[in-house]
């Protein structure tokens, strides 16, 4: 019986071993389309894909010592509930397969706000190679991303803060506070940063924004990037 167990696993082996790799990739990445499949997924951690457009009914919460690799895949997430978001504690990293890697994205349009609003909060280890994020509000502070963390990365991909409207919140587009560890890292390689406001008070736009204190402090290295930021109607 061990012998035909042993030669059974060895023609299994030779099997797997003679699939394409791309086959076996696939198999590995788990298909989304639904709200709730997505809060499991990433519950979960492994290699996520989106198959369909998603509007979130609850926070997408990766936890501490998961990981996910999330391919928008030329969908897009999105809510209109400022506390259903994407947040991160754990390892993210986003892209964006579809040709171009444009068309994915990642959208908060809340109908009305009590606080700042993010589309991404981080507070584990960030990296974005591609798609869209974008945060778009009426009353408070817009923020893209969000991120108290030791480590983010950001080698490609657009992101956009828009506060439309003309009281005294602010747009940005990347917020970077580091954390309490003295030796947070933040490193742009590349993207394009879009903040924009119509605020007529006196409030901030900003495509990067670090605030920091004696507590939390970080170092951001920019090695390319296109960033811009526009305030209608300031004097």
């Amino acid at each position: 019986m061990t012998k035909r167990l042993f030669a059974l696993l060895l023609v299994l082996t030779l099997v797997v071993s003679m699939l394409p790799v791309g086959v076996l990739a696939e198999s590995m990445v788990a298909a989304i389309d639904s709200s709730a499949a997505l809060i499991e997924a990433m519950q979960n951690g492994g290699s996520i894909k989106l198959t369909a457009d998603i509007v979130l009914e609850g926070v997408a919460q990766i936890p501490a010592g998961k990981t996910v690799v999330l391919d928008l895949n030329g969908k897009t997430i999105s809510s209109t509930n400022e506390a259903y978001h994407i947040a991160n504690a754990g390892t993210l990293t986003i892209i964006d397969s579809r040709e171009g890697g444009k068309d994915g994205e990642i959208k908060m349009t809340p109908a009305s706000e009590s606080a700042a609003v993010s589309a991404l909060k981080n507070t584990g280890k960030l990296t974005i190679n591609g798609g869209k994020i974008t945060t778009t509000t009426k009353s408070k502070t817009a923020q893209a991303v969000y991120s108290e963390a030791s480590s983010v990365t950001i080698n490609g991909g657009t992101f956009e803060a828009n506060y439309n409207a003309t009281g005294g919140s602010s747009a940005y587009t990347i917020v970077l506070l580091g954390d309490t560890s003295g030796s947070s890292v933040a490193t742009i390689n590349g993207g394009t940063f879009i903040a924009k406001s119509r605020s007529t008070a006196n409030s901030r736009c900003a495509a990067v924004f670090a605030n920091c204190d004696s507590t939390k402090k970080i170092t951001i290295t920019i090695n390319g990037g296109t960033f811009e930021g526009s305030r209608d109607g300031y004097r």
